[in-house]
């Protein structure tokens, strides 16, 4: 579409006349003519003046000023301050497509959950009691030797007791330490594990003691029985 400016040239040039020739008929100097051929309204004393000298060029032109005008106004609109602005300058911004909203919203109320599931696992999980597995002995296990190597995995901040006695936990939850068997045939190990919230976890190993037995010696009165 053709603006204004462009109009008014190709009239200008179309009935032979010069800028001077239309300035002389016009009373309105040249550089504001060759503005208003360039559509270059800022160079012109305000919108006021660019709307009268736009319906005195076009009278001269024989042109119908009511169309320059509405196409004036179709290009360009006047600020509060009387400045002539381009309307490609005031129209907003493409929004973007619904998707694309749709995609920021989605992402957006994923990530602020993913955020409140991890805060709500943080804070419940003193809820629960802590891990503890005894490796060794096996329950019900029987041994030979009085003194017992009891291994097994818990939580790293967790504290271990083995028979009231405490022990070290490593750093990757395991723990190991050995326990004297009082007696022959049954014991009884009780590991208990305390988690960061206070609640406890036990478990107790059942182990069976029976010591390998030394063969007597033979008797002073077995040796009259050996012949030589």
């Amino acid at each position: 579409m053709k603006t204004v400016g462009q109009i008014l040239k190709q009239a200008r040039i179309k009935q032979g006349w010069t800028v001077a020739q239309v300035a002389q008929k016009t009373k309105i100097r040249q550089e504001y003519l060759i503005s208003l051929e360039a559509d270059d309204y800022q160079a012109l004393p305000s919108a006021t003046y660019a709307k009268g000298f736009i319906k005195n060029y076009g009278e001269v032109l024989g042109l119908s000023t009511h169309s320059l005008i509405a196409v004036f106004r179709r290009d360009f609109v006047e600020d509060e301050q009387g400045q002539i602005i381009p309307r490609v300058m005031l129209r907003p911004q493409v929004e973007p497509k619904s998707w694309d909203r749709r995609w920021v919203l989605t992402s957006a109320g994923g990530f602020f959950l993913a955020l409140l599931l991890g805060w709500l696992v943080f804070q419940y999980s003193g809820w629960f009691n802590p891990r503890l597995e005894v490796l060794t002995p096996e329950n019900q296990e029987v041994v030979s030797q009085e003194e017992v190597f009891v291994s097994g995995l818990s939580d790293p901040t967790a504290k271990v007791e083995v028979n009231g006695r405490l022990v070290i936990v490593r750093s990757d939850g395991s723990f190991e330490t050995s326990v004297l068997l009082p007696q022959t045939g049954e014991n009884t190990i009780q590991v208990l594990a305390t988690g960061r919230n206070g609640r406890t976890k036990q478990q107790v190993i059942k182990v069976f003691y029976q010591p390998v037995r030394q063969e007597s010696s033979l008797r002073s009165e077995d040796y009259s029985m050996i012949e030589w």
